[in-house]
């Protein structure tokens, strides 16, 4: 049988070593098993690589946003862009139904010259003068992290797991840090990234966050709908929904 099929634009571009095109097919019965069997982020990136036309293709050095990206194309090609989705209006509190249009999302993907500049690490200077040189993590980073936090909340070895998360993300997008005074600590170990960070001032937080802020990438998933009840317009974010997968028409 013959199946449709459509090459898409990956939103890193590479950025990460992987694709720069994904070709994708319709979906099957073959993913409705999956849907079935996998309740969280993974179903996504299961279900896309169930599609993927070329079987070689390296899915951890993707992003959590080309995974998305991809799983709103996929149901673009499989069922069509619309899906009804129920939404609130942030004016009048008026609950409605919505039809939500995929092709009137924006994707955004990294230019050449971003994805080289992204690949290469941001180096921000601190206000201590020491300059940290950052990555974005790719899907496989995230499933890593994903792991750790898994087991060690398993083994009842952290005490609070939403805040270690945090600390060993940002850590893992540390590439490297050079510090204006002379250490001997190994700053390459990933706890002492941690401690590190730990110390640092908010504000150079923040600026580590917005120098990585700064490589918009996906799909933007905002469009702008009239209020039913009281006729102002309604930005609207599309969510995947009981719709998505099993749309009722």
């Amino acid at each position: 049988m013959k199946y449709l099929e459509k090459s898409f634009k990956v939103p890193s571009n590479g950025v990460f070593g992987g694709p720069k095109k994904v070709s994708l097919r319709e979906m099957t019965t073959r993913e409705e098993k999956i849907l079935l069997g996998t309740r969280d982020f993974s179903v996504f990136e299961r279900l896309v690589k169930s599609c993927c036309v070329d079987e070689d293709i390296e899915f951890d050095k993707l992003s959590n946003a080309d995974i998305m990206y991809l799983t709103f194309m996929l149901r673009e090609l499989t069922y069509g862009p619309e899906y009804i989705q129920e939404v609130t209006c942030p004016h009048c509190g008026r609950t409605q139904e919505v039809t939500i249009n995929i092709n009137e999302m924006e994707p955004k993907v990294l230019t050449n010259e971003e994805a080289k500049k992204l690949a290469d690490g941001v180096t921000v200077t601190l206000s201590n003068n020491d300059k940290i040189t950052v990555n974005m993590l790719s899907a496989g980073d995230a499933a890593r992290i994903d792991r750790v936090i898994k087991s060690k909340t398993k083994q009842n070895r952290l005490k609070d797991p939403q805040s270690y998360e945090m600390m060993l993300r940002l850590a893992t997008s540390v590439n490297n840090i050079e510090t204006e005074e002379p250490t001997d600590i190994d700053l390459t170990e990933t706890e002492n990234k941690i401690a590190y960070i730990e110390q640092l001032r908010m504000r150079d937080l923040a600026l580590i966050q917005n120098a990585l802020n700064e490589f918009d990438f996906g799909l933007n998933r905002n469009i702008y709908r009239e209020c039913e009840n009281c006729g102002d317009d309604m930005e609207v974010v599309g969510y995947i929904v009981p719709e998505f997968f099993h749309p009722s028409k």
